[in-house]
């Protein structure tokens, strides 16, 4: 896809994330065959020592080391301060895109152009039983029928009811999400849902094309969603109504859980 840049975010290399590298990395090579896409690597040396071995062709890299802050979150927007093109999307390094994504995504733009993000079906993948296939498909609830106001988009209707939306992998307009705040990165757990609030509060249009798009992992140890997994209950449900409170704010106000709910 022309015009496009994959942003892969990084943690403290392990000899654990060499096959998830070499899987997530030949899914990019699969779906940019062309070789058209940019890539931005961003986090600590470790990882960024490991990723400058692999080959990709005639596509532009650029590698942003970070071991200050490797929360998604954070790693997204220092990354996209460094985005050339008009859009960008973001790879986590244990996720894989299919192989027709990003050219899916090209063809349906001129009939979807005030659309600021668009988002796959994602198949949601455990990932210790990853050869089972997929668990769950995440992001399809939009093309039911009454659930959104319009099929396919993802609005305030849609958002009150549903909260579980995955938007890695989604093609990003970086203007649009610059205009927005980005992503806050002191919200934990809820911070994608967040975000999409404030899509659609700013007017901001997302939509699902209704195809598998990527595959998301669930259930490694030491991803964000084993340590959502051992948070209290109490803890969960405070960030879950941050989000529901700050998305009229653009900027991240820093909300902090300190074992009862700010006031």
């Amino acid at each position: 896809m022309k015009n496009l840049t994959i942003i892969v975010p990084l943690v403290d290399f392990n000899e654990a994330h060499k096959e998830m590298y070499d899987k997530s990395l030949n899914s990019v090579l699969e779906a940019d065959v062309r070789e058209e896409a940019a890539l931005i690597f961003v986090g600590p040396d470790s990882a960024i020592k490991v990723v400058k071995e692999y080959n990709f062709g005639g596509r532009e890299v650029l590698y942003l080391s970070n071991s200050k802050n490797v929360d998604l979150p954070f790693q997204i927007n220092k990354a996209v301060k460094d985005v050339k093109t008009e859009y960008f999307t973001v790879l986590e390094f244990d996720d894989n895109f299919t192989p027709l994504w990003l050219d899916e995504v090209e063809r349906n733009m001129p009939f979807l152009e005030d659309v600021s993000l668009y988002l796959p079906l994602i198949e949601v993948m455990d990932f210790n039983r990853r050869e089972a296939g997929a668990v769950a498909y995440a992001n399809e609830p939009v093309w039911a029928s009454a659930f959104s106001e319009e099929l396919g988009y993802i609005d305030e209707h849609s958002l009150k009811s549903h909260f579980n939306f995955i938007v890695s992998g989604g093609v990003f307009r970086k203007s649009d999400f610059l205009a927005i705040g980005g992503v806050k990165n002191s919200i934990k757990v809820f911070f994608w849902y967040e975000m999409l609030l404030r899509y659609v509060h700013n007017g901001k249009k997302v939509y699902v094309i209704p195809k598998v798009g990527y595959e998301h992992i669930v259930n490694r140890m030491g991803s964000l969603t084993s340590e959502y997994q051992q948070m209290a209950q109490a803890e969960i449900d405070f960030w879950f109504n941050v989000a529901q409170e700050e998305y009229v704010y653009k900027t991240d106000r820093k909300k902090k859980y300190e074992g009862t709910p700010n006031e």
